[in-house]
C-alpha cells in the first residue's frame, strides 16, 4: 500500500504526515512526502526550473522538518518534490503514480487565499480520483 503525505512546511501539514507514518506503520505501508514549489514564488531573476537553487533549498528545508518529525520511525519514507500549482500537482502525482491513499493537512501556509480561493486540501478532496484523508 502507498501513502501519498503532501507538505508545505506548515504545522498542520507535519502533523498530517505523522498521522499518515503512524497509519503506515499499522498497515505496513509505503509513506511518500510530496512538497510542491509554487512557480509564482521565484522572482523573475530566477529561472523557474528545478535547478533553480531557492527551489530547491525551499524544498530541503521542509524536507529538513519532516525528516525531524520522523525521526525513529520504521516506515519506508521516500521525498519527492513538484513544481507548479500545488493542489494540481498533488491530483496529478496521486492519480498518475497509483496511491492509495492522500493524507492531507486541513490548513497549510496558504493563509489569506486560502479562505478567498479554496484550500488545497478541499480541491484535492473534490477531484483526485485517490482516497483523500485530511487531518484538522
Amino acid at each position: 500500500m502507498k501513502i501519498l503525505a503532501p507538505i508545505d512546511g506548515s504545522r498542520k501539514s507535519l502533523q498530517a504526515l505523522r498521522y499518515a507514518v503512524n497509519l503506515a506503520e499499522k498497515i505496513d505501508a509505503q509513506v511518500v512526502v510530496l512538497n510542491v514549489q509554487i512557480e509564482s514564488d521565484v522572482t523573475i531573476v530566477e529561472p523557474i526550473s528545478w535547478d533553480a537553487p531557492v527551489l530547491k533549498k525551499r524544498a530541503e528545508k521542509v524536507f529538513s522538518l519532516a525528516k525531524q518529525e520522523l525521526e525513529g520511525s520504521k516506515v519506508n519514507v521516500e521525498y519527492k518534490m513538484l513544481q507548479g500549482d500545488p493542489s494540481k500537482e498533488i491530483i496529478k502525482y496521486a492519480d498518475g503514480q497509483k496511491f492509495d491513499m492522500v493524507v492531507i493537512g486541513a490548513h497549510g501556509l496558504t493563509g489569506i487565499r486560502e479562505f478567498l480561493l479554496g484550500s488545497v486540501a478541499n480541491k484535492v478532496s473534490r477531484h483526485s480520483m485517490v482516497p483523500v484523508l485530511i487531518v484538522k
